[in-house]
């Protein structure tokens, strides 16, 4: 499996002037949990203009869905990106999750509204969810108990609640 650089997906984003907020586990390194990830999960707004400049930086990373059994290297459209669900997608970059809604968030408002603005290595400004709705999303796909996730939402979410306390105890 090729190696994630996820600095380089977060420049070519914010090149492209998509309105995303990072989730998952590279948000949660970023808080400062000591996870693994081999992707990058990244909400985004489901407008018109948004989903161009998306679709135009999904062009420029080469990304096709992951899951095409019939192997026709599928991009993704303006249609798919409009839809809610998650869209996995491989990109000359590494292993990009999009996802239209996250649940247990009410609205892309909501998850905007208490995200914290981040510089990344060459000052690159990024959106990421922040520390407690994340904490609230793990809790939530924890209580799924979805087979598939292996267990590591719950992992993730003591992490992430020990990473809230070490910051609270100053």
């Amino acid at each position: 499996m090729e190696k994630t650089r996820y600095l380089e997906i977060a420049r070519v984003c914010a090149r492209h002037g998509v309105e995303s907020v990072i989730i998952g586990g590279v948000a949660a390194v970023l808080h400062g949990a000591p996870v693994s990830t081999f992707d990058f999960d990244l909400a985004y707004h489901r407008s018109d203009d948004n989903i161009a400049r998306l679709l135009a930086a999904l062009d420029e990373m080469g990304a096709e869905f992951v899951l095409d059994l019939a192997h026709r290297h599928l991009r993704p459209t303006a249609g798919h990106l409009a839809t809610a669900g998650p869209k996995l997608l491989a990109t000359r970059l590494g292993r990009l999750d999009l996802l239209g809604e996250v649940s247990p968030v009410p609205s892309w408002e909501a998850l905007c509204s208490d995200a914290v603005t981040m510089l990344l290595a060459d000052q690159v400004p990024v959106r990421v969810v922040s520390l407690d709705r994340l904490i609230e999303i793990k809790r939530w796909l924890a209580d799924q108990n979805l087979p598939e996730r292996g267990g590591r939402d719950r992992l993730h979410l003591h992490q992430l609640e020990a990473v809230k306390r070490r910051l609270s105890e100053g």
